[in-house]
Formats: C-alpha cells, structure tokens, sequence
C-alpha cells in the first residue's frame, strides 16, 4: 500500500524506497527482537520469515545496534511511521505480555519519529487483540514452518493466475530464447546460482508486463516463484523438448 502510494504520488515505485522500507523494517524488527527478555519460538520464525520473503536486501546484513543509529528522517508520512510502528510491536508480541523494557522501546520508537504515546498504546492493544482473537487462524503462530504454510496455501491461486494468462505468458516467455533455455534445463536438473538469478530476473520482468502476475512482484513475492518455475513445462513441452535437443 505505501509503495502503491509512491506510484500514485511519482508515477512510478522507486527501487530505492522499497529498499529503504525494507531495510529500515528489518533494522527495526531486529532490535525489537534484541529487546525481548524471554525469547520464544516464534522470534526464530520471524527471522525466517523475513529472510525468506525480502527482495532487497539480506536479514544478516542489516545491522542497526540502537534506535539512535536508525535513519528515519527518509519517511516523512505518518502512515509510514504507522506500519514501522505496528511492525516493532509485532515482533514483540508474545502470548499478549509486552514487557516493560518492550514497551519502552515501542515509545521511544515513536517518540523518535513524533509519533504519540496514544497511538502506540492503541497499536499495542489493537495488535493484542487481533493475535489473540484470531491466534488459531494464523499460520505463524501455529505451524513449524510458516514458509512452507504459506507456499502451500497460495500454490492453489497462483496456479489460478497463471492458468488464466496462460496464453500471454507463453508468448512472453517464447520470445526470450535464453529463458527457454534455462526453463527447459530445470526440468532436469538443478540450475546454479547464476542460472537461477537469470530465470527470477527475466521471469519478473514478464510478470511486470502482466497486470494480474504482479503478485510476484510484491514483498513475499519471490516465494512464490518456484509455482510458476514448475508449473511452465506443462504449458509448453514441444518447446522445452526442442530447446532441450537444440543444446545437447
């Protein structure tokens, strides 16, 4: 929704801005979780979570050791200020006790960016009272593995997706040689690393001549690739096997 905002307000979603939300949420989230007196479970989740779904940027490299080290004077909306306020607190959220050191840090936080102490109490309380509500209906907090959760719950739509802009993502994905090429080779073994920054490259950039494929483009997107990975052989086996015998 922010980034959309950026394109309705510029006209286009600067890289840089998404790189610097992104950056900025995972520095943010990181100390929240250095706050934490009793660590749980969960903590670890998060940080797979994150690391599994960022686009730009790499949990382990981001490192911000105190509030005073964050650069928030990039983001000047409110609304900004908002969803970094409501990202900390859930990550401090744990069984609906937020410890004093904790919600010292939520203020502070806010206090940082002027932010007041009305609505990080309101964010504090309406967090609580979702999770708590709704705790059993939310993968994260109960399976081992909320990554694979959420794979497999969105594999049934995405193949939805693709299905109906089947005909265009063929004729987008055959007038790159190179990208057949490689499609054809997944089928039968493992791209390298190399390989498979190409096939994610070029394969967003037909997602984003795609209205309805925009979904991959989206943080979490990435994890979403490896769907329409698999699932391209079987809209064009004659051409994979062509490409296949052309390169042996």
């Amino acid at each position: 929704v922010l980034a959309f905002r950026q394109y309705l307000e510029h006209g286009e979603i600067p890289e840089k801005y998404l790189k610097r939300i992104e950056e900025t949420v995972l520095g943010i989230v990181g100390l929240a979780l250095k706050t934490k007196t009793v660590k749980s479970q969960h903590d670890d989740l998060l940080i797979k979570l994150f690391e599994a779904s960022i686009r730009y940027s790499k949990f382990s490299k981001v490192t911000v050791e105190t509030l005073e080290t964050l650069n928030l004077d990039y983001f000047k909306n409110r609304l900004e200020h908002y969803y970094l306020i409501d990202m900390a607190g859930m990550a401090l959220w744990s069984d609906g006790v937020v410890e004093n050191e904790e919600s010292y840090f939520l203020y502070a936080l806010g206090s940082t960016m002027g932010v007041s102490d009305d609505f990080i109490t309101k964010s504090m309380d309406t967090t609580n009272t979702f999770i708590t509500t709704h705790k059993k209906k939310i993968p994260y907090f109960n399976y081992s593995n909320p990554v694979k959760h959420f794979y497999d719950q969105m594999t049934h739509s995405v193949v939805k997706l693709i299905i109906r802009n089947k005909n265009r993502l063929i004729k987008e994905i055959v007038q790159s040689k190179e990208l057949m090429v490689l499609l054809a080779y997944s089928t039968t073994r493992d791209l390298d690393a190399k390989e498979k920054k190409k096939v994610k490259k070029q394969l967003l950039d037909i997602c984003k001549t795609i209205p309805s494929l925009t979904i991959f483009l989206l943080p979490g997107g990435s994890l979403l690739l490896p769907i329409l990975i698999k699932f391209i052989p079987t809209m064009l086996p004659s051409a994979f096997n062509e490409n296949l015998d052309e390169n042996e």
